[in-house]
């Protein structure tokens, strides 16, 4: 039965986790409405309208942690809203690579203010609930809701590529640092191996900042005659880097004020790796991406010929742009930690909308995900880099192995994350909180 309850939703920001947790069940909601309010644990919320409110019986609200939050949710108390507090990620346990840590440390606190006033919890995971549990020592009831698909919006690429190349493609933010570095370390032994393959990576762009591969030969300095205790001198004064691009080959210098804007450099033995500002780098190659700099940074993957990049798009383009890129194969490395165990499968029900093989870490949500398909798709889990390597390996040369798997990941997700399927989960909260 499609629940008739007038409900508002109230995402926390403007990213994946508002369009999985809010924008689709809204979609999937009948007579509900989405009103952002700017409610997020790194600002101040701007003034709620209430006449946006009025009459709607439940608000579901994300992460909220402020005073000026706490207060917003005892508002909605007032004039008869039951609210329900969504999280997706375990706020408590942030591995220390990731940057977002600092940031959510401070808002404990808030979070269990916020979430002590809320009359009902939801959390996308069996792990984000123990974790939540444990966070929280007054217990309040939580429920799972795990991210689904809305087929509606997510669709299979619509034109084939007119090329021979497999592509294997990655997208994340720079929390992912940790996660992805050995993987990235091994995809150009991968690469070339395998001349027929290509690695795309999805992020944010890297701010102009362009990157190649040089050998210092010499510092050249600049004289000039200065006056020291009325004495005349000449002063040397470090002026230009003679260098040489260790791919191309070619001689060039490099005015010193240029290496003051060196973002990492990387010595081993006389090589130095260098990044420098796309002014002062007379060259196109693009270093990847802001979302992983630090890994790529230090990985061959940024110079190779068969890496490319492509910039964050808006996500309520999302869906239509993740079946344009028309990958081959998806890859969602995980380190093993409680934060990724807390995780949804999200990377995996992107992929397989894709009928896409997509290769996992085993971390609770994936290995979750592959035991609803059997060994099928336990298959998809690397523990180690040299599975890593073989199973990309293999899938790059076998099409019908990445045609199976693909469709396998598909009917799982069309049978268990389909949210056409899962919203009942949704309707059951809301009676469940107006009933508390």
């Amino acid at each position: 039965m499609i629940s008739s309850i007038p409900v508002i939703f109230m995402p926390a920001s403007v990213d994946a986790c508002a369009y999985y947790r809010m924008y689709i069940p809204h979609l999937n909601t009948p007579f509900s409405d989405y009103y952002y309010t700017g409610f997020t644990p790194e600002g101040q919320p701007k003034s709620m309208d209430l006449h946006r409110v009025l009459g709607r019986k439940i608000a579901v609200v994300q992460r909220q942690s402020s005073t000026e939050n706490l207060q917003a949710i005892k508002t909605l108390h007032t004039i008869g809203c039951r609210v329900i507090y969504d999280l997706d990620d375990n706020m408590w346990n942030l591995p220390h690579a990731n940057p977002a840590k600092i940031t959510f440390e401070q808002h404990q606190r808030g979070f269990a203010m916020c979430a002590m006033e809320a009359d009902l919890l939801t959390v996308s995971t069996r792990g984000l609930k123990t974790a939540t549990d444990v966070a929280f020592t007054q217990k309040k009831e939580i429920q799972i809701i795990p991210n689904s698909i809305d087929l509606n919006l997510f669709h299979r690429k619509e034109i084939e590529r007119d090329d021979d190349l497999v592509v294997i493609g990655w997208g994340g933010s720079n929390t992912h640092n940790a996660d992805v570095r050995d993987v990235f370390d091994i995809m150009p032994e991968i690469l070339s191996a395998n001349p027929h393959a290509m690695m795309e990576i999805v992020g944010a762009p890297a701010k102009k900042e362009r990157s190649q591969e040089v050998k210092i030969l010499k510092l050249n300095y600049k004289e000039e005659k200065v006056k020291v205790n009325d004495k005349e001198e000449i002063k040397r004064t470090p002026f230009t880097f003679g260098c040489i691009d260790l791919k191309t080959r070619e001689e060039f210098e490099l005015p010193v004020e240029a290496f003051r804007n060196i973002i990492k450099t990387r010595v081993t033995g006389k090589k130095s790796k260098i990044l420098l500002r796309e002014s002062e780098v007379p060259y196109e190659r693009m270093v990847g991406i802001e979302t992983s700099r630090q890994v790529l940074d230090d990985s061959e993957l940024a110079f190779h010929d068969r890496y490319r990049f492509k910039p964050w798009v808006p996500i309520w383009e999302f869906p239509n742009r993740l079946a344009s890129w028309a990958w081959d194969i998806a890859i969602a490395p995980l380190e093993e930690n409680r934060f990724n165990n807390s995780k949804s499968n999200i990377k995996m029900l992107e992929s397989a909308v894709l009928k896409i093989p997509c290769l996992v870490s085993p971390v609770n949500p994936y290995v979750e995900f592959c035991a609803l398909g059997g060994q099928d798709l336990n298959w998809l889990l690397c523990h180690n880099t040299q599975e890593w390597r073989e199973k990309l390996t293999t899938l790059i040369n076998e099409p019908e192995r990445r045609k199976f798997l693909g469709e396998r990941m598909y009917q799982v997700m069309n049978q268990y994350f389909n949210m056409e399927k899962t919203r009942s989960l949704w309707e059951y909260a809301f009676h469940t909180a107006l009933n508390t």
